[in-house]
């Protein structure tokens, strides 16, 4: 049978059928058929718009349509032999099981797995590491799980998939807008909303149950009023949760800071240079980092006007203050030895002592706009992340560069597992949450020397034609492939070769797992060998790098 697709005149034609223009309100993409499955001959049509049509090859007529399908333009279309069953792929970063099994012969959603529609660009580990926090420019909401895709949900805004059918817009449109910043705090996960996040250009932040993968009951608003006169709304730019979970921490593009009780969600107090009716707000600028030690003893602060404040956490009252010399636009603190690490916009990263308020480090090194920094659970590592694509590993005692990486492609948000065996890293344009393994951890790090020297590291392809390298240009050792050049002569302290993934889709989607994790016999495809587990006495024992924004219901 032969089938010929002609997205110019929006029409199929199989042998003498012809399905006119008529039947489509979109150009067709993709066509799929089957002689056997379902008792008769079908064929099933794609189109632009996300809706799939099937069609009765023998009568001629339509037989049943898949309306809302997919929310992007259908990519493929295959009828698994001798079943009812019918995949289809999407641009829309998901992949969906149909199962035509209905009385009038028409199609359910059996299975799908999805992810991002849109790059994600602020992730954060949670909990004991098994799970990441996942935002992206699609406004979704996402909690991954590292060990199977299973368990990884969006979560709930609320009837969004209704709102937007009754306002005929796409749903898209009527969840929150995008995550700018986000913190979490598995303590209190059973008694109330345990996660907070900052939206662009809202004037409030808006709680989580992460344990009910939906919305919190309460939204955080500031006060609208100050010292008698009304203040106007400003977007709020950095939130933070307490160590006991308790209290949650907001500030705003106007310098104020504000806490609230995480259970009611009531205002707490406002932490002010002044305490009086007239008081000053923290700082002069948008707030642009906050948080707290595991005692509650202190509130450090900072902002674009180049202020790094300590405050006392009870009585909201500023205890020192230290200029940088420069805007801030990222804050760390370390829980268990009040080290402050903070990113200026002169491209240094420098470390204060927030009990002594004075500097004690400084790291230069990057050349470009520095995006992301993390500091490990143990406080011995730095992390940071720059526009210039490389990631760069700092020792904080000894002052030094442990291992830069070239990436090749900037990186917006990376997150370190508290264990410290896993990094997860995002990228510009790129759908995917790459995980890297920490070889310190799987085995020894006698033959990691601190080097300044990059080393180029090629980021696996998730979907077919992205990505930079091919499977037949990465070095072997020992009849494995390795991940780039290189290898054998400079081991890397975060490696990205994989144990398992599934074999790239159109719909960018990738499965990953961590190291000893069990398999599940569900079918799945073998790995790709772009990704596959390297060997060779260089390499260590590594979690996979893919990409992990896959849900399965």
């Amino acid at each position: 049978m032969n089938i010929i697709y002609l997205q110019q005149h929006r029409a199929v034609l199989c042998s003498q059928i012809l399905f006119p223009e008529a039947c489509y309100q979109a150009p067709l993409s993709t066509v799929g058929w089957l002689l056997a499955g379902i008792g008769v001959p079908v064929m099933a049509v794609g189109g632009a718009s996300g809706v799939i049509t099937v069609w009765h090859l023998e009568d001629k007529t339509l037989s049943t349509v898949i309306h809302a399908a997919h929310d992007g333009p259908v990519v493929s279309l295959f009828f698994f032999p001798a079943t009812p069953i019918l995949m289809s792929s999407s641009a829309d970063n998901s992949i969906k099981q149909w199962i035509f099994d209905n009385v009038d012969g028409s199609a359910r959603l059996l299975k799908y797995r999805c992810g991002h529609r849109a790059p994600p660009n602020c992730i954060k580990f949670y909990g004991q590491g098994y799970r990441v926090l996942s935002c992206g420019q699609d406004r979704a909401f996402w909690m991954f799980s590292t060990n199977q895709a299973q368990q990884s949900r969006e979560l709930s805004q609320g009837h969004t998939a209704r709102k937007a059918k009754k306002r005929k817009v796409h749903e898209e449109q009527v969840k929150l807008s995008r995550v700018t910043h986000l913190d979490a705090c598995e303590v209190r996960e059973r008694d109330w909303a345990n996660g907070i996040t900052a939206h662009e250009g809202d004037w409030r932040a808006y709680t989580w149950r992460l344990k009910d993968f939906t919305i919190g009951e309460h939204a955080l608003e500031p006060p609208s009023r100050h010292g008698g006169r009304s203040l106007r709304p400003s977007p709020v730019t950095c939130v933070h949760l307490s160590e006991c979970g308790n209290f949650g921490f907001v500030g705003s593009a106007n310098g104020r800071l504000h806490r609230f009780n995480m259970q009611s969600g009531l205002h707490r107090g406002e932490y002010k240079r002044r305490k009086d009716d007239a008081g000053l707000p923290a700082h002069d600028g948008a707030v642009t980092g906050v948080a707290t030690d595991s005692c509650n003893r202190s509130v450090v602060s900072t902002s674009y006007d180049g202020w790094l404040r300590i405050w006392s956490f009870p009585s909201q009252v500023l205890r020192a203050q230290v200029h940088t010399g420069c805007p801030v636009s990222h804050l760390l603190l370390h829980p268990g030895t009040s080290m402050c690490p903070l990113v200026g916009d002169d491209l240094t990263i420098r470390v204060y002592d927030a009990e002594a308020a004075r500097l004690v480090r400084k790291f230069r090194g990057h050349t470009d706009r520095i995006t992301a920094l993390e500091m490990s659970s143990d406080g011995r590592w730095l992390l940071s992340a720059a526009m210039d694509g490389s990631v760069r590993v700092w020792d904080v005692p000894a002052g030094q560069v442990l291992q830069v990486m070239q990436l090749g492609s900037a990186v917006t948000s990376l997150s370190l597992s508290p264990a410290m065996d896993i990094l997860a890293t995002t990228h510009v344009n790129r759908r995917g949450i790459y995980l890297w393994s920490n070889q310190l951890v799987f085995g020894t790090g006698a033959s990691v020397v601190p080097s300044e020297e990059p080393i180029d590291v090629l980021l696996p392809a998730s979907f077919a034609g992205e990505g930079n390298v091919q499977p037949d240009d990465l070095p072997t050792v020992e009849g494995h492939r390795l991940e780039g050049p290189g290898t054998p002569d400079k081991p890397r302290i975060l490696s990205a070769s994989s144990q398992r993934a599934c074999h790239p889709v159109d719909a960018a989607t990738l499965e990953v797992a961590r190291p000893g994790a069990p398999g599940r016999d569900t079918g799945e495809e073998q790995a790709h060998p772009a990704t596959r587990e390297a060997g060779g006495r260089s390499l260590l024992p590594s979690l996979p790098c893919g990409v992990i924004q896959q849900s399965n219901i």
